[in-house]
């Protein structure tokens, strides 16, 4: 199994949201996962093909079913005892050489990889929960920022209507703000329609519940999840699934190679006699029974020798599987970490130097303008300059946040820390 050691030496912190403020109506984001767990239609049927499959592992590997015969003898057999007339048989065959334990391992290797595939499942669809909360957390907190823009835009051309007027602003000035308001009105609404999308995704993830009554409109602080550098063959479920395919393989190119060897067959037979007539021997009308022992000769070489190839290369094709798997999910913890990293460093430069500094730059804009000191279009520029920096900062959480819900899919962890 692969072992992510460089994580050992990094200490992670993930921006997993845990959505809303005590108190406030709304609910943390494990309700949400716990309530999609519950109620989707889909993980549930993935689970019941693991339950089935648990279940078939109990059927395999039993003894097949015992065979009864009967039997009227058209014409009867004279015998020293006494005429035959019924036959009564018992049968049960018994694969021979461990067949029957092999054939059970690999049924419960295939239970394992459903249960696993379950398990992928599980974390597929937390992971989607994940993915559409931060979306449309993050569009409710564009959508604020942007009504709060044009709430301001819209306040600043009143007071431009009254400057112009008055000859103190020209006819283009005042268009341009009409045009930004125009804008912002615009992206308001697309902003709000999106959001309501991402919700839509929630009620197919979770179903009918009220929950969705409840969805929080933002991001609250970030909460740290640490390093994790276990070996990841033993916690992602894809490798694990993988592992039990490549096990039944295995034991599948064992059962091959004992095809070679006979089955047997137990056989139990009794034979009703009529007694006859005039007979002074004691045995006479005895019923007869028999106990047979029988196997079957697998002479069919080339038959064999093409199943022990088969058996062999799936077995080895198993194995590549697994090892290309592990080196893909490693290539892709690294690609996530480093997707990680880059959100971050936007994320703390525009949370702790950007944004700060183009409301500074605003501020002292806005006292320059109405001095005259500044022109109408520099300061509307500085406007939509800061109105983006702060979209690109709940942008970039956005991403860090969604970066580390990958890393809890990569690593198999159902919950945060």
């Amino acid at each position: 199994m692969i072992k992510v050691t460089s994580l050992s030496s990094l200490l992670l912190v993930l921006a997993l949201p845990l959505w809303a403020a005590p108190g406030d109506g709304s609910v943390s984001l494990q309700v949400y996962l716990n309530e999609a767990s519950g109620r989707n239609p889909g993980l549930e049927a993935s689970r019941l093909r693991w339950e089935a499959s648990r279940e078939q592992s109990a059927i395999v590997g039993a003894l097949p079913d015992p065979v009864i015969r009967f039997g009227i003898f058209a014409s009867s057999v004279e015998t020293r005892l006494g005429p035959q007339r019924q036959k009564l048989g018992l049968s049960q065959k018994i694969p021979g050489f461990g067949k029957r334990s092999l054939m059970r391992e690999a049924s419960e290797a295939l239970a394992l990889a459903m249960q696993e595939q379950y398990r992928s499942d599980l974390l597929d669809l937390q992971f989607r929960v994940r993915r559409h909360y931060l979306e449309q957390a993050f569009l409710a907190s564009a959508t604020a920022i942007a009504r709060d823009n044009l709430t301001l835009l819209k306040e600043l051309h009143a007071v431009s209507e009254n400057r112009y007027r008055t000859g103190k602003l020209s006819r283009g000035d005042l268009l341009l703000l009409e045009l930004d308001i125009a804008r912002e009105t615009t992206r308001v609404e697309d902003l709000q329609d999106s959001r309501q999308a991402e919700v839509d995704h929630l009620y197919a993830l979770l179903g009918d519940s009220d929950l969705l009554d409840r969805v929080p409109d933002t991001l609250i602080e970030d909460h740290p999840l640490p390093s994790y550098s276990e070996e990841i063959g033993n916690h992602n479920p894809r490798l694990r699934k993988l592992a039990m395919e490549a096990r039944y393989a295995g034991v599948k190119s064992e059962l091959a190679h004992r095809s070679g060897l006979p089955d047997f067959q137990l056989s139990l037979d009794y034979i009703r006699l009529d007694a006859l007539e005039g007979s002074s021997d004691p045995e006479n009308g005895r019923d007869p029974m028999a106990i047979g022992l029988a196997m079957n000769l697998p002479i069919a070489r080339g038959k064999i020798r093409a199943e022990k190839a088969a058996a062999r290369k799936q077995e080895a094709s198993s194995e590549k599987r697994l090892r290309d798997e592990e080196a893909r999910t490693l290539a892709l913890i690294e690609d996530t970490r480093a997707a990680w990293r880059e959100a971050n460093r936007s994320w703390k430069l525009h949370q702790e130097s950007l944004v700060p500094v183009a409301e500074e730059v605003l501020q002292l804009e806005e006292q320059a303008f109405r001095t005259g000191s500044v022109s109408f279009r520099d300061y509307l520029q500085d406007r939509a300059r800061l109105l983006n920096l702060r979209l690109e900062l709940e942008r970039s959480r956005k991403a860090r946040a969604l970066q580390g819900a990958i890393l809890m899919k990569l690593y198999g962890m159902e919950k945060e820390g």
